[in-house]
């Protein structure tokens, strides 16, 4: 089942395509309940056209159990749902490389490493090479960016906010942060640290150039990273400089002068977190490693302290685990969709994102792929309960089962999240070997003690239009049976 986007706005038209001809009709749901039916048009599509009462996420399923997840917003970045490309050299087609997107339910896409150099983004010619030794040609980046605006993906050019060449350096030492002996910073030997404190020359070189990017390429918005070190330093005149607080100026200043541009920045290490979350940033990107962020328990906190502190606003999740360690990716990947955040892994053409230099991807295997396709569609469809509030996370390690439950609450509708963690725990790394989560099946699962006993409904990948549940009670207490749980799965019903 194929989708020409997975984010529309009220207005634009749904088409769904690629479904055998024993499909004659498609139901749309909204949660639990049907919404509306769809029937084939004479050129074997299926279309809608998204009035002014369609809004929030949806799902789309048939009699043959295709099933897919979409939702309207008045913009992505409210639900932001992030995939990434990586080469620029016209090797691969543009069609393609949407499609292949929206078939993971990305909403934008990361652009990264697409420019000329650090302190000149746009090259003046259309063909050149990297600062890496890469060949790169501005057209085919501006092709795809036309390709995945037709396909209501966003654009996010990538943009080092604190860096320069060598060259650019020896042109300008006014522009770069010293260390405590007066050397310039280095990043790996090809780069120099900048500073783009307030009243640093830099910082209006760093958002002049992203605004001639804007201008030049079309792209839709910008992605600020960092490299997380250093996090201080001097400036020319010796003078002492928080780097965290220069991050801060960075955004907010583009914001500033850029106040309808879609922008985010990287937290690295999720630092400065403080800082990043009370900023005027359009949504969260944090860029999560094991030696400061590598527990089970601290990709839960990091998660709803920035739903928290942000006022919830969407977050997107970095974090860098290989294929073949397949139980780490598929827990940290229900973690993060059930607490309502995304997580960047898919993109140039089933590219898999295991590595923080994004080049270094891996090709994401069928079975992963198939896997993962289905979960995002889930994560989507589930957008409305997971999405509206923040919630609040407690464990249950008993024999029968061991849970991370994860509580919203939208008035009086309530929602419950249930999260497999197998043979893990909070304290669990995870970037370690995990074996993934065997399946847990009929199992009886106690309820807030003031929520009606009737319209209680269980969702899952398998079951995304949800199956009534039977509330029975013991010693008062209101329970449900679950039917099986392999990765996560949500609870819905309404207080009393």
């Amino acid at each position: 089942m194929k989708l020409n986007k997975s984010t529309f706005s009220v207005g634009q038209e749904l088409i769904v395509e690629n479904l055998p001809p024993t499909v004659h009709s498609l139901s749309i749901y909204k949660m639990e309940e049907l919404h509306k039916t769809l029937d084939r048009d004479s050129q074997g599509t299926f279309r809608w056209i998204l009035g002014p009462e369609v809004y929030g996420s949806f799902s789309i399923v048939d009699n043959l159990g295709n099933f897919r997840g979409f939702d309207v917003l008045e913009s992505w970045t409210n639900r932001p749902r992030y995939g990434f490309l990586c080469n620029f050299d016209g090797a691969a087609d543009s069609l393609e490389l949407a499609e292949n997107l929206t078939k993971y339910s990305s909403n934008a896409a990361q652009f990264y490493d697409w420019h000329f150099r650090h302190e000149n983004l746009v090259s003046p010619e259309d063909e050149f090479v990297d600062p890496l030794g890469r060949r790169m040609r501005h057209s085919s980046t501006k092709d795809i960016i036309m390709e995945l605006r037709r396909h209501g993906i966003a654009s996010m050019g990538y943009v080092a906010a604190y860096a320069t060449s060598n060259k650019g350096a020896i042109q300008h030492p006014e522009w770069l942060l010293y260390d405590s002996k007066g050397h310039p910073q280095d990043f790996h030997g090809f780069l120099k640290i900048t500073d783009v404190s307030r009243g640093a020359p830099f910082l209006d070189v760093i958002l002049d150039e992203s605004e001639k990017a804007l201008e030049a390429m079309g792209f839709s918005g910008i992605h600020f990273d960092q490299y997380g070190e250093p996090r201080d330093g001097f400036d020319l005149e010796g003078k002492h400089k928080n780097v965290g607080d220069a991050l801060v100026e960075v955004i907010n200043r583009f914001k500033a002068r850029n106040a309808n541009i879609p922008s985010t920045l990287n937290a690295v290490k999720n630092w400065p977190r403080e800082l990043l979350t009370k900023t005027n940033q359009d949504f969260y990107y944090m860029e999560l490693w094991e030696e400061t962020n590598g527990s089970i328990g601290d990709l839960v906190q990091d998660i709803l302290y920035s739903r928290i502190a942000t006022g919830n606003k969407g977050v997107v999740v970095a974090i860098y685990i290989k294929q073949a360690n397949a139980g780490s990716n598929s827990l940290v990947d229900s973690i993060i969709h059930a607490l309502g955040a995304w997580r960047i892994e898919f993109g140039q053409l089933d590219g898999f994102l295991s590595d923080p230099y994004f080049p270094e991807y891996e090709l994401a295997s069928p079975t992963l792929a198939s896997y993962s396709q289905r979960q995002n569609d889930f994560a989507v469809a589930m957008g409305d309960s997971i999405r509206l509030s923040v919630p609040e996370v407690r464990y249950i390690h008993e024999d029968e089962c061991n849970l991370a439950v994860i509580s919203y609450v939208c008035g009086v509708s309530q929602a419950i999240g249930l999260v497999n963690l197998g043979l893990c725990s909070a304290e669990t790394p995870w970037g370690e070997p995990i074996k993934t989560p065997s399946e847990v099946k009929d199992f009886i699962f106690e309820l807030p003690e003031d929520w009606h006993d009737d319209g209680v409904h269980w969702f899952s990948s398998d079951c995304p239009t949800g199956q009534v549940m039977l509330v029975t009670y013991d010693n008062e207490t209101p329970s449900v049976r679950i039917p099986a749980l392999t990765g996560w799965g949500l609870i819905k019903g309404k207080t009393k």
